[in-house]
């Protein structure tokens, strides 16, 4: 039986400990950003809920006037 010897890696084809380094924090600061953009969407969408009832109130408060 042949055994074919395992293919040699050079140190020029791995990555350095700083290139994951790196690519671990610009993967964790997009992964902060996206949560952060979440976080202001759903309190804008509580904003505009909120807007919403009190024009519906201002509005009622209106037409009982009239």
């Amino acid at each position: 039986m042949h055994s074919t010897p395992a293919p040699k890696i050079s140190p020029e084809s791995a990555f350095t400990l700083f290139e994951v380094m790196m690519a671990s924090i610009v993967t964790l600061v997009a992964i902060v950003g996206l949560i952060q953009a979440v976080t202001i969407g759903s309190e804008m969408q509580d904003v505009g809920r909120k807007q919403a009832t009190a024009l519906q109130i201002i509005r009622n408060e209106i037409d009982s006037v009239h």
